[in-house]
């Protein structure tokens, strides 16, 4: 009997961890901007990252943005942590520990004075990481 209790209780531990090891862990990201470019080089664009994320074991939930900044500079830096590198800056904003969220952050930049926007093309990149 005691044989029998110990076979099925190691059975029911081997089911439950390949139960968890079995679940679909998912981040995901994307990036869109708000303003019209024949408005003018001074003006704000609002730039949205939407991220989702779904069983993950996060600690320390990032969503990392960057961009140009020979080209661009910061209206609003929408609470994330600014840092430059030669001529990238980067945004990171930390949103804690996340195992399931969907959400946004968003921040705002504009052509430098003196920039010619017709034409001027800078690439904005964003992130996700745990």
């Amino acid at each position: 009997m005691k044989r029998i209790k110990y076979i099925i209780a190691i059975i029911s531990v081997w089911c439950m961890a390949l139960g968890l090891s079995a679940q679909t862990q998912t981040l995901g990201i994307s990036q869109s901007q708000s303003g019209n470019p024949s408005n003018g080089c001074g003006t704000c664009y609002t730039i949205s990252i939407q991220y989702s994320i779904s069983n993950v074991a996060a600690t320390g939930t990032t969503v990392v943005a960057t961009f140009p900044n020979n080209i661009f500079d910061i209206c609003n830096n929408g609470g994330s942590t600014p840092t430059v590198v030669g001529t990238t800056t980067t945004l990171t904003f930390n949103l804690g520990s996340l195992p399931t969220s969907a959400s946004s952050v968003s921040y705002q930049i504009k052509f430098k004075s003196g920039t010619t926007c017709n034409g001027t093309n800078g690439a904005l990149t964003a992130k996700i990481s745990t």
